[in-house]
């Protein structure tokens, strides 16, 4: 791709994915059995649109270029989900876009055109455990009921998010990039607790962490950071009559 966009070559949008079940190849002997499935995906995306002007010098019209864009998208990268046995499941997902946006005719005329480079990281992960046996609560004082069988669904997970976005320049008469002109950080983690008490009852508890970080602006010597925490509890009763 290069710092215009136009170097390399042209390939054409594709997709894979695979899914592996260990359980299924004998020379593993069992030892991967605790992996009910493994499901990989990856995609490939790019894009190109070219503007031209049409221009007159001594008598002679010819073409140039007055402005480019090209776009390289990873969407995803790579994403791998994990089944594992005992109801636990992992899932982890990276998304990459390159983008060039190109002011002026850059291949006869570099110096005197701009350049805008847009680069997007994005990661997420999620770790998740579903407990559904229901629960048994005894209840001494009542001799006809004895205990209270519930039909209960209680979810635990883990999940994190991490994000770059970051922007570099290089303006007409100058022949490099400059420092970046927007190069922002983002992260956080966030456990929560799902449960279903039979059809009617259901909620969620969780408690969120993360951080701002701008890369280009500085406090005390240290990056510009910015801290948020949430955290809450809902609960759902559905009343029907």
């Amino acid at each position: 791709m290069g710092d215009t966009g136009k170097e390399g070559f042209a390939a054409p949008n594709y997709s894979l994915s695979w899914r592996i079940s260990p359980g299924q190849y004998k020379w593993l002997k069992g030892k991967m059995d605790f992996i009910k499935s493994i499901n990989l995906q990856h995609q490939m995306s790019s894009s190109e649109s070219v503007r031209y002007r049409l221009n007159k010098e001594t008598g002679r019209y010819y073409l140039s270029e007055e402005s480019s864009t090209y776009t390289l998208s990873f969407s995803p990268l790579i994403r791998a989900g994990f089944v594992f046995a005992g109801n636990m499941r992992m899932d982890f997902g990276y998304n990459k876009t390159i983008k060039t946006d190109n002011r002026g005719d850059v291949v006869q005329d570099y110096q005197n055109a701009s350049i805008t480079r847009t680069f997007q990281d994005n990661m997420t992960f999620n770790l998740s455990y579903s407990y559904n046996k229901g629960l048994t609560i005894p209840v001494p004082f009542i001799k006809k009921i004895g205990v209270i069988d519930m039909k209960n669904e209680i979810t635990f997970s883990l999940q994190g998010k991490y994000g770059l976005d970051k922007k570099i320049v290089k303006t007409s008469g100058d022949m490099s990039f400059g420092d970046p002109k927007n190069f922002r950080v983002n992260w956080e983690v966030e456990p929560q607790l799902s449960y279903r008490f039979s059809r009617n009852i259901d909620g969620r508890l969780f408690f969120k962490y993360g951080q701002r970080i701008d890369m280009t602006q500085e406090l005390d010597g240290a990056n510009k950071t910015d801290d948020y925490i949430d955290f809450g509890v809902t609960v759902t009763i559905r009343i029907s009559g």
